[in-house]
């Protein structure tokens, strides 16, 4: 493991943090880390939640290791010395790269994340050589992934009083949604399960004025098995809770609409790119050339892609690399999708 100093330097950047639910029995906050590259600002959000009812504190999604020093500041301005859980909605680096690191200031924590991710924390160096390969400069600037100790990493098949986890593969193979209930409170965080959403910051209406239209899009990186995604929003859409923390930066207490929102976008996707292969077939374009015809139909008719427009030059820069991953998951379905059985066997 690195070793990291136990002592915060002066010089690490406090994240912004906003306090989303409070009650006497708990607190709900959103840490905003700084961001890692150029549009990055309000991307890389780890939740806190303070349960005075259990006396129990608990993070979720550390973020990556370049962060961590971040992450541990805000702790601290919050009051926190002691951690108890550590919840990990999936083993990529932007979620969990830095939780070795974190772990070395908090070894107390119990680390609660899918079983088929405990191999790429303990032994993370086939993870960092796919993130590289995936994030290039990204990946490379998220910093090096240090293992989690095994003894941390709470055992199969065991409970916490108040959480539920529910499986919900899609985005990666290795995904858990959480419900955490805090008083009479349930929040769900849904990691990427439901995407990205956003509506704070970039002229769009808040969620109780009019013409709400928050800007959403998919996280379906290449492999991506359409019908698993959609049974897990299934999964999600089963439970009522008061709010949806989302992986990245938004959170919603519209949870029902914004799941079935969610829905209708990756049924529009699907529909949108099996035309646009259709309209293609005949000329063979290359792969680059095919998602940027379904690119430009997307931008065209996904409502939830509006807001595309209004971002700054390094936040489109962002959401278009990310969009771009997204559309080849779906063109690899779709394609996969139409081969004969026999092929696919």
């Amino acid at each position: 493991m690195n070793h990291v100093n136990n002592d915060i330097q002066s010089a690490a950047i406090l994240p912004s943090t906003l306090k989303v639910i409070e009650s006497g029995r708990g607190a709900l906050y959103r840490l905003a880390l700084p961001p890692v590259f150029p549009g990055f600002d309000m991307f890389l959000t780890p939740w806190v939640i303070v349960d005075r009812e259990r006396d129990r504190n608990t993070v979720v999604d550390v973020g990556p290791a370049v962060t961590v020093p971040s992450l541990i500041a805000g702790l601290r301005e919050l009051g926190i010395s002691r951690v108890d859980y550590v919840l990990i909605t999936h083993a990529h680096i932007d979620h969990m790269g830095g939780l070795g690191d974190f772990l070395a200031h908090h070894p107390e924590a119990i680390v609660m994340a899918h079983p088929k991710g405990h191999p790429h924390m303990i032994e993370p160096s086939r993870l960092m050589q796919a993130s590289i390969q995936t994030l290039g400069e990204i990946g490379r600037a998220y910093g090096p992934i240090s293992p989690v100790p095994a003894e941390n990493l709470q055992p199969t098949g065991s409970s916490v009083e108040g959480l539920l986890s529910i499986d919900t593969p899609g985005h990666s193979p290795h995904h858990f949604s959480f419900i955490y209930g805090l008083g009479d409170k349930k929040i769900m965080f849904a990691g990427e399960a439901l995407g990205i959403y956003t509506w704070e910051g970039h002229g769009l209406p808040e969620e109780d004025g009019e013409g709400f239209l928050p800007y959403i899009r998919p996280a379906t990186p290449p492999r991506f098995f359409y019908d698993v995604a959609m049974q897990s929003l299934e999964a999600l859409r089963n439970h009522d809770v008061s709010a949806i923390c989302y992986g990245h930066f938004g959170y919603t207490r519209r949870s029902g609409l914004l799941i079935d929102m969610h829905k209708r976008q990756l049924e529009l996707w699907k529909s949108v790119t099996s035309r646009t292969l259709d309209r293609y077939s005949a000329s063979r374009p290359s792969s680059d050339e095919l998602c940027q015809a379904v690119l430009e139909d997307l931008l065209a008719q996904d409502k939830h892609l509006s807001a595309f427009s209004r971002f700054t030059g390094d936040v489109r820069a962002r959401e278009l690399s990310f969009i771009n991953n997204s559309i080849k998951g779906f063109v690899g379905y779709v394609e996969e999708s139409r081969r004969p059985t026999r092929e696919r066997e």
